[in-house]
């Protein structure tokens, strides 16, 4: 909703602060050729952030979960009747996690 001053690069965050070099992979690869797809490239290396592999979700981003995956501490919301799991993440160390729910209301 702030895009696009809100966008952020996390690879290039992590180059200016140090952690790594613009050599060093940090999308898990399956998401390569889906990120590659978004034609607007301050979108798409914001979208990165939310697409790390596991030991750099751990420090700096997001790990996506996958396709129907919900992260164990909003099970209770996704198991709310009328709710299904699209999608889920996880940050840090289990500090924080998301996830897309499609409802449906009666």
């Amino acid at each position: 909703m702030s895009a696009p001053d809100g966008l952020s690069d996390i690879g290039e965050s992590l180059v200016r602060d140090g952690y790594v070099t613009s050599e060093v992979g940090l999308v898990d690869p399956r998401w390569e050729s889906a990120l590659d797809q978004v034609g607007d490239d301050a979108l798409r290396r914001h979208l990165r952030g939310l697409c790390l592999d596991a030991h750099w979700a751990r420090m700096a981003g997001a790990y996506y979960l996958g396709p129907g995956e919900c992260p164990a501490d909003l099970g209770p919301i996704a198991a709310l009747p009328g709710s299904k799991v699209i999608a889920g993440w996880e940050f840090g160390e289990g500090q924080g996690s998301m996830v897309v729910l499609g409802l449906s209301l009666p």
